[in-house]
C-alpha cells in the first residue's frame, strides 16, 4: 500500500514540477512556509474561479440574446394596407327591407334578417329608455343574437356599402375607386375595407401627405342604428397581417381631415427562440383568420385562446369576441361558403360567372375581392353568446380574470412572431372648413321661418326640397378626410440576436481560468494526464494485485571490428 502512495506522491510531484501553470511549480519547490503560501493562494484562487463560472453560467442561460437596433434609410417604401371601418355596422331598418317584397321577406325571415330589421326600428328608443348598464348589456345580447344568426352574405348586405361612401380616392397623383378595395366583415364594426397596392407598380419615394393615400368618406350618419358618434376608424398594417381595427384602429370623427403620418418598423427574432415562424398559411389558432394571406397573429391566437376557454367553461361566448362555432367546438356541423374571388394582372382585372364576363379598368392597384370566408357553422345553429345577469356572465368574469392573471395557458401557447413589421402612428385631426365641408341641413323650415326637422345636418349649399335625395346619393356628401403618408422613408429595424455563442462561451471560461489559475488547454490536459495516472495506479492495485515494473536489461555494447 505505501508503495502505491509512494507512486502516486511521485507522479503528482512530476507533475507540479513539469507543469505550465507557475502558482504550481512554485507550490512544489522546497520549503514548508512557501508550499503553504502558494497552495493557501491556489485554494483562493479556485474558489474565485469557480464562483465566476457560476456567475458566467447563470448570466448566459438568462440572457441567451441580445437585441440591436438601427435605422435604415431607404429611398422608397412599399406603401401598407390601409383598413377603413364605418363605425355603425347595420345600416337602418329601410334599407334592410328592400328588395322584392314576398321572396325577401321569405328569405329574410328564414334567415332572421326580417327579425333584425324590427329590431333595429325601436333600438334607439330602448337604447335612450335603458336607465342601467345592465339594461344596455341586455340590450346589446339581443342584438349580438340577431346578427350571429344571418348568413355571411347577409351580414355584409345588413352593413354600410363602400361604394355609396366613398367620393375620392388617391395614393400620390394615381387615382383609385372602391374595387381598389377588399371587404371583410369585423364582428364590432360590421363591413371593413381593406386597401392594397401593388408594390410591382407603385411604390412611395417620397414622404407627406401630397404622396400618401387620400380618401373622401360619406359616414352616412341618416342611417346609423347602433351607434351615436358618426366616423370611420382607420389602421395601417402589412399587407397578410391580421387587422385589429378596434384594438389599434384611429377614430376619425364626422366633419374632420385626419392627417396620420407612418413610420416603418421591423423586429426580427432570432428562429430558436421562443418565438412562432409561420409566415403564409390559414392560421388555426386565429380565431380572426378569415383569408389564407393572412398570417399567424400573436393577438388573433390569445383572443382565440380565451374564447375557446369561456366557451370550454361556461357553454357560451364573450360578446366582444368573434364566436365561429367550429374554432370552438369542432364536433359541431360546419359548411363551407367560398366567394368567386378576382383575378388581377398588372394590365386588366377581368370578374368571370356563367354568364357575363366584365373587365374593369387598367389599374396600378391590386383589385378588391371578397375574402374567402369559411362558415364555422349553419345560421341556424350558432353558438349562443353569454347572457347578461345570468350565472353564463358570472363564468365569464371569471376566466376573464384567469386569463389577466396568467392562470391559463394562452400566454404560453400563444408567442410572438419570428419577423413582425409595424407602423407607429402619429396623429393629427382638424375640422373641415365650411367650404369643404358638403353636409347640409334639413332645407325644411316650419311655419316661423326657423330650420328644424328631420335630417341634422350642416349646410354647404342651398338645395331644394325635392333634391336632398339626389344629393345625398350623388356622393358629394363629404363628411370625412383621410390622409395616410409616410412620415419618413426610414425603417426602425429592431433584432433579437445570439448574445454569444459556444465560441464565445468558451472565450469567457478560458479567460476567467487563465485570470485566477493560469490555466490553459494544454493546462488543462496536463490535469487530465495526471488524473489518469492517479487513476491506473488504483486500478492496477485492485485489479491485478499491483503494478509490476519489469526492468529492462541494457543492451550489450555493440563488438567492434578492428
Amino acid at each position: 500500500m505505501s508503495g502505491k502512495h509512494g507512486k502516486a506522491a511521485a507522479a503528482t510531484q512530476r507533475y507540479a514540477e513539469d507543469s505550465s501553470m507557475g502558482g504550481v511549480r512554485n507550490a512544489a519547490r522546497p520549503g514548508v512556509f512557501l508550499k503553504v503560501v502558494w497552495v493557501v493562494v491556489i485554494v483562493v484562487c479556485a474558489v474565485i474561479t469557480v464562483f465566476s463560472l457560476h456567475r458566467l453560467y447563470l448570466h448566459h442561460s438568462r440572457s441567451r440574446h441580445s437585441m440591436t437596433s438601427y435605422t435604415n434609410d431607404a429611398v422608397a417604401q412599399d406603401f401598407p394596407s390601409v383598413t377603413l371601418c364605418n363605425v355603425n355596422p347595420v345600416v337602418s331598418p329601410d334599407r334592410l327591407s328592400e328588395g322584392d317584397p314576398p321572396a325577401a321577406r321569405r328569405r329574410r325571415a328564414e334567415y332572421g334578417m326580417l327579425t333584425l330589421s324590427q329590431f333595429l326600428q325601436d333600438y334607439k328608443m330602448r337604447k335612450t329608455n335603458s336607465h342601467s348598464e345592465e339594461d344596455n348589456r341586455h340590450l346589446r345580447h339581443e342584438y349580438q343574437t340577431l346578427v350571429d344568426q344571418l348568413s355571411d352574405q347577409e351580414r355584409e348586405d345588413a352593413g354600410h356599402d363602400l361604394e355609396l361612401m366613398l367620393s375620392h380616392c388617391q395614393l400620390g397623383d394615381v387615382p383609385c375607386d372602391y374595387r381598389n378595395f377588399t371587404r371583410f366583415y369585423h364582428h364590432t364594426f360590421g363591413n371593413c375595407f381593406i386597401f392594397v397596392a401593388d408594390p410591382r407598380h407603385l411604390r412611395v419615394t417620397k414622404a407627406g401627405p401630397q404622396h400618401g393615400l387620400t380618401v373622401e368618406l360619406d359616414t352616412q350618419s341618416q342611417e346609423y342604428t347602433t351607434q351615436d358618434e358618426p366616423g370611420f376608424v382607420i389602421v395601417a398594417h402589412g399587407s397578410r397581417d391580421t387587422v385589429f381595427p378596434a384594438e389599434e384602429g384611429v377614430f376619425v370623427p364626422e366633419g374632420n381631415a385626419a392627417y396620420i403620418a407612418l413610420t416603418k418598423a421591423e423586429r426580427t427574432r432570432v428562429t430558436n427562440t421562443n418565438c412562432n415562424g409561420e409566415d403564409i398559411g390559414r392560421d388555426r389558432s386565429n380565431i380572426y383568420a378569415v383569408d389564407t394571406r393572412w398570417r399567424y397573429s400573436q393577438r388573433g391566437c390569445q383572443h382565440g385562446c380565451l374564447q375557446r376557454e369561456v366557451f370550454r367553461q361556461c357553454g357560451c361566448c364573450d360578446m366582444d369576441l368573434p364566436c365561429p362555432a367550429s374554432f370552438l367546438d369542432p364536433t359541431r356541423r360546419h359548411t363551407t361558403s367560398t366567394t368567386a374571388t378576382t383575378t388581377t394582372t398588372p394590365t386588366s382585372t377581368t370578374t368571370s360567372t356563367t354568364t357575363t364576363t366584365t373587365t374593369r379598368p387598367t389599374t396600378p392597384f391590386i383589385v378588391g375581392r371578397r375574402l374567402m370566408q369559411e362558415r364555422t357553422a349553419p345560421a341556424s345553429d350558432p353558438v349562443q353568446r353569454c347572457r347578461p345577469g345570468h350565472a353564463e356572465e358570472r363564468c365569464l368574469r371569471d376566466v376573464i380574470r384567469a386569463y389577466a392573471n396568467g392562470a391559463l395557458p394562452c400566454q404560453k401557447e400563444c408567442v410572438p412572431r419570428c419577423s413582425v413589421t409595424t407602423y407607429s402612428t402619429r396623429f393629427s385631426m382638424s375640422g373641415l372648413t365650411s367650404e369643404n365641408q358638403p353636409d347640409i341641413i334639413d332645407p325644411l323650415e316650419r311655419a316661423d321661418g326657423q330650420t328644424g326637422g328631420g335630417l341634422g345636418f350642416r349646410r354647404r349649399r342651398q338645395v331644394p326640397e325635392g333634391d336632398v335625395l339626389d344629393y345625398l346619393l350623388a356622393g358629394e356628401n363629404v363628411q370625412v378626410r383621410v390622409h395616410v403618408y409616410f412620415e419618413d422613408l426610414r425603417c426602425d429595424v429592431t433584432e433579437t440576436v445570439e448574445s454569444s455563442d459556444w465560441v464565445q462561451v468558451m472565450a469567457d471560461i478560458g479567460g476567467i481560468t487563465s485570470l485566477w489559475l493560469g490555466l490553459s488547454v494544454l493546462g488543462v490536459l496536463e490535469v487530465v494526464h495526471l488524473l489518469v495516472q492517479l487513476l491506473l495506479l488504483g486500478c492496477g492495485s485492485m485489479c491485478g494485485g499491483g503494478t509490476r515494473l519489469t526492468p529492462v536489461k541494457p543492451m550489450a555494447p555493440a563488438s567492434t571490428f578492428a
